[in-house]
């Protein structure tokens, strides 16, 4: 019964990928460990049975191109959206509108926004995510969470962002009060790309951990 219920459901999976990095040029499309970076989010996303559709929103033709030969549908992002000091919410409002505008898929009840700097999620998180979201109390936003380095409380990890469509268009954010979070079940695969010391712990974790990848 609970997996009718989410399969009438309407999810699609949001994965902003521009090209222009400042700290790691070409960052999305760099190979870690025999693939593009922006495929592991790719891979993650298809494997989820709920999404049905899975957007890469880019500036850049050749992302684009890879996206659409790993099954996704392009949106092609204005180049003022991917400037640095753009802020993903941004992003988000144009893709939402692009899809709408497109007329071929109802406005989605839920957003999975997979960011591709954080390559090495586990199913089972992404999934848990999803059952949360349509189990009661039906948050609005669900979000991952990993132990702080310093302290070992839980802080946001930045994995992965499910939230409802009309919960975003009102709060004009992918958190809030009415939000699950959900423990990451591997922190220590967790690398969020930001820099060249974040790349190479990536490739390091790739080597040592390649057998516990799920993407």
């Amino acid at each position: 019964m609970a997996d009718l219920h989410i399969h009438h459901k309407k999810f699609v999976a949001l994965i902003p990928a521009k090209r222009t990095s400042v700290r790691v040029p070409e960052k999305n499309l760099r190979d870690l460990a025999g693939r593009p970076l922006l495929q592991y989010s790719i891979n993650a996303a298809t494997s989820l049975l709920p999404v049905e559709r899975i957007f890469v929103s880019s500036e850049d033709a050749e992302i684009r191109r890879l996206a659409h030969s790993l099954g996704c549908e392009r949106i092609k992002r204005p180049p003022a959206l991917s400037e640095p000091d753009i802020p993903n919410v941004r992003v988000i409002e144009h893709a939402l509108t692009v899809i709408c505008e497109a007329g071929t898929l109802p406005k989605p009840e839920f957003v999975l926004l997979l960011q591709p700097t954080h390559p090495f999620r586990k199913k089972l998180d992404l999934v848990r995510a999803v059952e949360a979201m349509t189990s009661e109390p039906f948050p609005d936003y669900v979000i991952s969470t990993r132990p702080d380095s310093s302290s070992g409380e839980p802080v946001n990890a930045g994995a992965f962002y499910l939230f409802k469509t009309t919960a975003f268009e009102r709060s004009g954010s992918v958190r809030g009060q009415n939000e699950v979070r959900i423990a990451l079940s591997r922190p220590d695969l967790e690398v969020d790309i930001d820099t060249e010391v974040d790349f190479q712990l990536a490739l390091s974790i790739a080597a040592s951990s390649a057998g516990d990848l799920d993407f």
